[in-house]
């Protein structure tokens, strides 16, 4: 279990990066900032799928295809897009804190993949998980909202619409993981980098064809690529490779829950790029979404404890009630 939450805050961390792609690159577009990260993205895991061995390729099934191409388009180009909308008509922290409801999200939506405490018994963590969140926003918004009332609007229904995107995403991805364990993560997180990829050049195609743009222009250029290569290996291979290595040893509600450390790492890079430190109320938001993250993995483990031991056998030599050793079902014989 603690390999399964060291590896999920460590994707958090990177993940987290994605928030500096609209500040690193200001003088690009929503659309050229997303196929550039895809992109180069496509790029390196065709280059990793070539040089993974022909024993650990996966057959792709027309199933399998299909959910490649949902899993690229809804958790991560769509996703990403979205997110980049949201920061640039929002900004960062009020984007990052809406985001901060992933584990709750997550939490409900992908309660029936595996065994695991009801949400009953998760109800008091998940509620100090949102007071944290709750009181993040307060401080966020208490000195007033800077854009126009139409450009906060759109960037809030660009923010949900992620939200519910990676929502999907995480359950889908780690029921299937969790259901194929003949297949290696990381040649999957390559496969998928694949499917984004190709995405990407649909909308690298749609930019310079439909919008009539130049690619050559000067906003697409050696440092757009470059910060483009940067977060991806960083913010979307690496990221997913170490989600997919979690997804076989957490459940997709309690790591789902861990990516309030997303949430937190967000808002950090933005207050450290900016300058600025943290008000006293954003630290105790956030110590109230770690408390309430900490809180839940309690109770998993208390609940993974209780399944394992209802799981061993009864010890030979008891005697239950009527007498007779407890692996006996009340008869002497056939």
């Amino acid at each position: 279990m603690w390999s399964g939450i060291v590896l999920v805050v460590s994707a958090s961390a990177l993940w987290a990066t994605v928030v500096l792609s609209p500040l690193l690159l200001p003088d690009n577009s929503a659309l050229q900032i997303t196929y550039g990260r895809y992109i180069a993205l496509g790029t390196l895991s065709v280059v990793l799928v070539l040089l993974t061995p022909k024993h650990r390729w996966i057959h792709l099934t027309r199933e399998r295809l299909l959910l490649l191409g949902k899993l690229a388009l809804f958790g991560n180009v769509g996703y990403f897009a979205l997110l980049v909308l949201g920061i640039r008509l929002w900004g960062v922290t009020a984007t990052a804190l809406i985001l901060g409801l992933l584990p709750v999200t997550i939490a409900i939506a992908g309660r029936k993949a595996v065994e695991g405490p009801s949400l009953t018994q998760l109800a008091l963590p998940l509620a100090l998980l949102c007071g944290g969140v709750v009181l993040m926003n307060t401080a966020a918004f208490s000195g007033g909202v800077g854009a126009d009332a139409s450009s906060t609007l759109l960037g809030l229904i660009c923010t949900v619409a992620a939200l519910v995107s990676w929502t999907w995403y995480a359950v889908a991805n780690s029921r299937f993981l969790l259901a194929t364990p003949g297949i290696n993560s990381l040649t999957w997180s390559s496969y998928c980098g694949v499917a984004n990829g190709l995405f990407g050049i649909v909308l690298w195609s749609f930019d310079c064809l439909w919008l009539q743009r130049d690619s050559s222009a000067t906003t697409v250029n050696l440092h757009f690529w470059g910060i483009s290569a940067l977060l991806t290996v960083s913010g979307s291979w690496l990221a997913v490779m170490l989600w997919n290595l979690a997804a076989r040893r957490l459940s997709v509600s309690a790591a789902g829950q861990l990516l309030v450390c997303e949430t937190l790492f967000a808002v950090m890079y933005g207050a450290l790029w900016h300058g600025t430190l943290p008000a006293p109320m954003e630290l105790v938001a956030g110590g109230a979404m770690l408390a309430g993250v900490i809180w839940s993995m309690a109770v998993y483990r208390a609940s993974l404890r209780r399944m394992d031991h209802e799981k061993q056998p009864p010890m030979p030599g008891k005697l239950n009630a009527s007498g007779l050793p407890k692996s006996c079902n009340g008869s002497l014989g056939g």
